[in-house]
């Protein structure tokens, strides 16, 4: 037993190993024989003074009530110093403060960080003996593989070929370093495997780095590759849509394949010859390569260009028996881009089409029948659907609803089958238990995380890491460090780490944790009680706030963002809400906000600035169901789908028949989420009586929502 875990033991507390382990006493009295009595005391004082520091460090872990994570004023001010030492390391002049700030930081978790990120920034000093002694002592990090993925890199860039091929480590390499390694292969005399590694390393369908360039070009000189490779690395691009690689690619073609090439990228520019030269594209042989996808490329362009030739060409085909796959999968694209334009003429296309049976044709004609609510044809063609299909909530819920609406639906069929609906925690199951007046199907689990599972999590170094990367609003790295510390749980775990994770503050992680779980019934790990007071005063600023419960917000910064403050989208939305900055500038400027990009990370500005977009969308539908749509896919396509309809809808309908699935998932977590908060934390802002209960419940539908009319052209609110 180390000395620390000896004293940890002798004064009852949890035991927490942080950072490398201190020596044995008895490993200690073996290296201090031969010493004097003097050097003995001193070694035994600087361990009880290391004892002391450690002991300090770990009582913000030791466990005390689980739903609060303490943390001790010595975890505090070492959580200052580490921000202390990472501000000087930014500075060029400071690295002698920065060491002795550092000697202070020997047992804080993230010690080794600030050395990651020193030997980052002099990788010309460091030497392969010190980055396997580094390696060495953070063999249990993700720190010592970022570090020598930085110095292979250093050592590329430098062109020290010998040193990086004797040190390259394929497991770190992405294709960027594995071209690196072909270069460094062939410059060290290797040309045989540098050439092999290069060949393969071509055969892809997308450009590949700026660093495989050299090396491609001595296969080209070279001459290993032939016409045959290019053939098979131009299918590859052509089928991947990189049309301008593909392009290249046939300055390496000649003969037959040369022309095939040039016959595919001609018809793909000009897409309305494509039936008439159909039978010469069948003729190019297929060997190696996949023709059936570049096919249906050149049909899905015809079908984008030109949909009624496209439409009479599946018959075409399905006429002579030709390309049977082909015209098949042809007419469920054809399908779905009708479906998505609107639904006004979609059951005559699936007529025209040869009526096909694919599962995802049948679901879009379900929503055109929907969308034009007939409901005796939605009830006869869920019965088409495959038996899995027929089964799933959705249509299952589909099937009832258009009986419930059409007039046919049977005591016997409510009791036994509508009725099973409403016990579902969602949209669905909350709609039928609102519809037939029944308890929401709503029973969160009480749950206590098993003590030993957040003494393992507490001493598990990945999620020491991870609680002080949060802690110092490292989020990426936090993120980084949980997932690697939380791979080996099994599902009990998993659930227990989503509560340790609530326990530091660490919303966003709890909900993906739960999430990973399956934990759904854990709604209060799922959907914490976040931001009420900015949210509230929110809903309080709102004409008609009656309509405007506080709970939508926060509905909408739990699906966008799962509050994560630092959220942000591929397409540049921000923060909470996930708010584009042109739109967030235009809220400000209207709203007479000060406008600050970099302040759309903060909670409280981007709620400000979101929810302010939220009520100009609002005052211009005047429903949540629209608003949110067009919170989340635009107000272009939500002002084209309200000109789609063609007549006034059930809400339930409306979202149903939204052909984005995103957008159409989206708007349905809104209102299963508003509920859920509304459930959870008592605050509706209307009731409705529960009669089995007498108790007083949140609508899930409010009832100015219940229905969309086209165009918007509502009654007047009151």
């Amino acid at each position: 037993m180390s000395l620390y875990s000896f004293m940890l033991s002798s004064h009852s507390l949890k035991t927490l190993t942080i950072g490398t382990s201190p020596l044995s006493v008895s490993q200690r009295f073996q290296q201090a024989k031969g010493f004097s009595y003097l050097a003995y005391q001193r070694l035994l004082n600087l361990a009880i003074i290391l004892v002391t520091t450690l002991l300090a460090i770990s009582s913000s872990y030791a466990e005390t009530s689980f739903s609060t994570y303490e943390v001790s004023e010595q975890t505090q001010k070492q959580r200052e110093l580490y921000s202390q030492a990472k501000s000087l390391l930014e500075k060029p002049h400071s690295i002698n403060a920065y060491k002795k700030l550092r000697l202070s930081l020997d047992h804080y978790p993230l010690a080794g960080h600030l050395d990651y990120l020193y030997h980052r920034q002099h990788l010309n000093k460091l030497t392969h003996k010190s980055l396997q002694s580094f390696s060495d002592t953070h063999n249990n990090s993700l720190l010592s593989n970022k570090l020598k993925r930085a110095w292979l890199q250093h050592l590329a860039k430098r062109k020290q070929w010998s040193r990086f091929t004797l040190h390259y480590d394929k497991a770190l390499a992405n294709s960027n370093m594995q071209c690196q390694h072909a270069w460094a292969l062939y410059q060290t005399g290797e040309q045989a495997q540098a050439l092999d590694e290069a060949k393969a390393l071509w055969m892809h369908s997308e450009s590949r780095p700026k660093s495989c360039d050299a090396i491609f070009h001595l296969l080209i000189k070279t001459e290993s590759i032939d016409s045959d490779l290019a053939w098979q690395r131009f299918i590859l691009a052509f089928n991947a849509r990189q049309h301008q690689l593909s392009k290249y690619l046939t300055r390496l073609l000649d003969g037959q394949q040369l022309a095939d090439a040039n016959r595919l990228l001609k018809l793909y520019r000009q897409p309305k010859k494509i039936p008439s030269q159909w039978q010469a594209v069948s003729l190019i042989p297929g060997q190696a390569v996949d023709l059936f996808e570049s096919k249906y490329q050149l049909l899905k362009k015809l079908a984008r260009a030109h949909p009624e030739k496209a439409r009479d060409f599946v018959l075409e085909i399905k006429q002579q028996q030709q390309d049977q796959p082909l015209a098949d999968k042809l007419a469920a694209y054809l399908i779905q881009s009708q479906a998505i334009k609107g639904y006004a003429t979609l059951p005559q296309d699936y007529v025209a089409l040869g009526s096909p049976k694919d599962s995802s044709s049948l679901q879009w004609l379900l929503r055109a029948h929907i969308a034009q609510a007939n409901w005796q044809d939605v009830i006869e063609t869920v019965k088409q659907l495959p038996d899995e299909l027929k089964e799933h909530e959705r249509w299952r819920y589909w099937y009832y609803r258009a009986k419930s609406l059409s007039g046919r639906l049977t005591l016997l069929e409510e009791q036994e089958h509508y009725k099973a609906v409403a016990n579902k925690a969602s949209f669905y199951g909350f709609t039928t238990a609102e519809n037939l007046g029944l308890p929401y199907g709503f029973e969160p689990i009480e749950h206590t995380p098993k003590p030993e599972h957040i003494e393992l999590m507490r001493n598990n170094p990945y999620m020491q890491r991870a609680s002080e990367h949060f802690a110092q609003q490292e989020y990426s790295l936090a993120r980084s460090e949980w997932r690697r510390g939380s791979q080996s749980f099994n599902s009990a775990m998993q659930i227990d780490s989503a509560y340790f994770a609530q326990s530091l503050g660490w919303h966003h992680q709890a909900i993906n944790t739960a999430a990973q779980a399956k934990a759904w019934q854990h709604y209060q790990l799922r959907f914490p009680n976040l931001y009420t007071e900015q949210f509230e005063q929110q809903a309080s600023a709102t004409k008609h706030s009656n309509h405007w419960p506080a709970n939508w917000p926060y509905a909408i910064a739990r699906q966008e963002s799962a509050f994560a403050s630092d959220a942000q989208s591929g397409a540049g939305a921000m923060g909470l809400m996930q708010i584009l900055p042109s739109t967030a500038r235009e809220v400000a400027r209207k709203r007479n906000v000060k406008y600050q990009r970099s302040k759309l990370f903060n909670a409280d500005y981007n709620i400000v600035l979101g929810s302010g977009y939220l009520k100009q969308l609002n005052k211009r539908y005047q429903h949540r169901a629209l608003t949110s749509a067009a919170y989340n896919a635009g107000p272009r396509r939500a002002n084209k789908w309200l000109k789609n309809m063609e007549q006034p809808l059930p809400i339930d309908a409306w979202i149903e028949t939204i052909p984005f699935s995103e957008t159409r998932q989206y708007v349905q977590n809104i209102f299963s989420f508003s509920l859920i908060h509304s459930l959870l934390y008592d605050d509706a802002t209307l009731t409705n009586t529960d009669t089995k209960t007498d108790k007083k419940r949140p609508p899930f539908i409010h009832h100015h929502e219940q229905m969309i009319y086209p165009n918007n052209i509502q009654p007047d609110i009151n």
